[in-house]
């Protein structure tokens, strides 16, 4: 590489980084969680905005990171709680519990239900900063999904995602059905009991209609 662009390079970061750490830093000001990977987006946002062209960049990468936050004193922290592990004893226990309650079914007939939410407005829990910041009040908006199959993987129902809009903007006037999946609003986005006992209609009337007999364990419900 030639000295000069070699000399360009080391310029372009050390100005880079000095922006960047000034960013950081007003971040860490505002209790804003940034994660690694929003750093190296933001030093490439940075060599944008002072116009230095591709010849004299970096390759912002995990490395580049590493020795970023190494030389300025930045760590990841953990801002928020987290949950405890579950215990191999509790593992174990649930294994043996779930065999007694599936013992009879076959594999193909023996279902497992649960839900998921992904809270698309909720800060990360680790921030990479110089100091510990304090708890913020975590965002509730969220998307559930619930999700169902069998035991050998032989049939994936299709999921059932819930929103608190009953119209979403993105939908553009169409339902969920429409759009090809299934789509629900509840008041704050959560799985209610209504759309739970029509979910289960749902699928019982599908077990019915191919004569099978099935077995479903759900963390509120365990039938046959």
């Amino acid at each position: 590489m030639p000295r000069t662009v070699k000399t360009d390079r080391i310029v372009a970061l050390s100005a880079v980084e000095q922006r960047l750490l000034e960013w950081v830093l007003r971040c860490e000001d505002l209790g804003v969680c940034i994660t690694g990977e929003l750093i190296r987006k933001q030093a490439g946002v940075l060599c944008d905005e002072l116009g230095f062209a591709s010849a004299r960049r970096i390759s912002f990468s995990k490395g580049w990171l590493h020795k970023f936050q190494k030389k300025y004193s930045l760590n990841s922290k953990v801002q928020h709680g987290e949950a405890g592990s579950v215990t191999p004893a509790q593992v174990e226990d649930g294994r043996q519990a779930m065999q007694k309650v599936t013992r009879g079914f076959e594999v193909a007939n023996t279902y497992n239900m649960d839900e998921t939410s992904f809270f698309y407005c909720m800060a990360p829990h680790r921030s990479i900063t110089r100091h510990r910041q304090p708890g913020t009040k975590k965002s509730k908006k969220r998307i559930t999904i619930a999700l169902t199959t069998n035991a050998d993987g032989s049939d994936v129902v299709d999921p059932l995602f819930i929103g608190s809009a009953a119209r979403p903007r993105c939908f553009n006037g169409l339902s969920g059905e429409a759009l090809g999946f299934g789509y629900k609003a509840s008041k704050k986005g959560w799985m209610t009991g209504n759309l739970f006992n029509t979910y289960l209609l749902a699928l019982k009337e599908r077990m019915v209609a191919e004569d099978r007999k099935v077995a479903l364990h759900h963390k509120y419900l365990r039938s046959a």
